[in-house]
C-alpha cells in the first residue's frame, strides 16, 4: 500500500483534477483504516464530480466502518441511485439497515446480493434473521438452511444452527 499510495499521490500532484485519482487514494486509506483521510479523499473526488458513484460508495463504507449506519444508508442510497445494479452497494445498504435492526428494509438489498453471490459467508444468516424478524418464517428457514450449507462454522452459521430446529417446529405446524 505504501508504494501504491506514493504513486497515486504523485499522480494527484501532476493532475489534481481527476476524480478517479482521489477516489483511488480514498480506497487505499480505507484499506489502511485511515477513515478521516479516506473521507477527505472521497470528498475531494466528489468536489470535482458530484455524481461520481465510486466515491459515494466509498463514503458509505467510511460511515459503515465508523458504525454510523444512518449516514452509511444515506451515502449508499445516493450511490445506488446512480448505479442501481452495484452489488457491493446493495450489500452495504442491506447490512447498514440490518445493523440498525431495520430488517424489513434490509431484506431486498441483502436478497439481491445473495442471489448474485450465493456463497457469501454472511448474507444468508442476515437474511434468516431479517425474515424471522418480520415473521416470514418459511423464508427464514430457507435462509438459515442456506447459511448452514455455505458457512456453518461462522457466528451466523452457529446462530442458524440454533434457530433452525425451533423454526422448523413452528413452521411445520
Amino acid at each position: 500500500f505504501t508504494e501504491a499510495e506514493a504513486k497515486i499521490r504523485q499522480a494527484i500532484k501532476e493532475n489534481s483534477s481527476q476524480a478517479p485519482f482521489h477516489n483511488l487514494l480514498g480506497f487505499i486509506m480505507l484499506r489502511q483504516q485511515s477513515y478521516g483521510k479516506a473521507e477527505k479523499s472521497f470528498k475531494d473526488a466528489l468536489s470535482l464530480n458530484p455524481d461520481y458513484q465510486p466515491s459515494l460508495f466509498g463514503l458509505g463504507l467510511v460511515s459503515y466502518f465508523r458504525e454510523d449506519y444512518a449516514t452509511a444508508i444515506d451515502e449508499f442510497t445516493k450511490s445506488l441511485n446512480l448505479h442501481p445494479g452495484h452489488l457491493p452497494t446493495h450489500f452495504g445498504l442491506g447490512n447498514s439497515y440490518f445493523q440498525l435492526k431495520k430488517y424489513g428494509n434490509a431484506i431486498s438489498h441483502l436478497k439481491k446480493f445473495a442471489e448474485a453471490v450465493p456463497k457469501d459467508p454472511e448474507v444468508h444468516g442476515m437474511l434468516g434473521i431479517s425474515y424471522e424478524s418480520v415473521r416470514e418464517l418459511e423464508m427464514a428457514v430457507r435462509e438459515y438452511r442456506s447459511q448452514l450449507q455455505v458457512a456453518p462454522y461462522t457466528e451466523l452459521g452457529r446462530y442458524a444452527a440454533r434457530r433452525l430446529p425451533e423454526l422448523e417446529k413452528i413452521y411445520e405446524k
